[in-house]
């Protein structure tokens, strides 16, 4: 069964999924820091996931939310962080050429 964004439920900064309506919601994720990310993450999750396939790598094999969506590819960075931060890299090591000639 595909994720469904009208199931997800936000807690301020904990997120959950109502699965079906006998059960209580079940946990998905906690944006301590990033609650601006959630959007992101929910998209990813719908585009890449099943109901099942999700809460099994999460409550059975005890995977974090980050670490579940990153073996897909997540990146929870956004592509102006992404781009500043390759910058910061880029930088770095011209200035290690600098120090090293």
């Amino acid at each position: 069964m595909r994720f469904e964004r009208d199931k997800f439920i936000k807690h301020g900064e904990w997120l959950s999924y109502t699965v079906n309506s006998n059960e209580h919601d079940k946990f998905v994720a906690r944006f301590k820091h990033t609650r601006s990310k959630m959007g992101k993450f929910i998209t990813f999750l719908i585009k890449n996931f099943e109901v099942e396939e999700y809460f099994h790598k999460l409550e059975v094999e005890r995977k974090s939310p980050s670490k579940i969506l990153e073996a897909k590819g997540y990146d929870p960075l956004t592509k102006k962080q992404r781009e500043q931060l390759n910058l910061e890299i880029a930088q770095y090591y011209k200035e290690l050429e600098v120090l090293n000639s």
